[in-house]
């Protein structure tokens, strides 16, 4: 559900903000057909090696991420 992925993003934002360095979360919503409709908490980056490194961040602080080339 999409408030819940708001939600999400926001305690994460909140909870993760020095592994952020400043970046937005973003919540998007994404169609899978026969598996149904699902709402990703995403941070844009520039480069494929940022969102590695932020994900490392947020890692070792104690999340779960995994970095994504779009």
């Amino acid at each position: 559900d999409q408030g819940v992925a708001r939600d999400t993003a926001a305690n994460m934002q909140s909870r993760y903000a020095s592994a952020l360095r400043g970046g937005r979360l973003e919540v998007r919503r994404v169609d899978l057909g026969d598996r149904g409709v699902f709402y990703r908490v995403l941070l844009p980056t520039a480069t494929l090696s940022e969102a590695s490194s932020v994900c490392s961040a947020i890692q070792n602080a104690g999340g779960d991420c995994f970095p994504r080339n779009n």
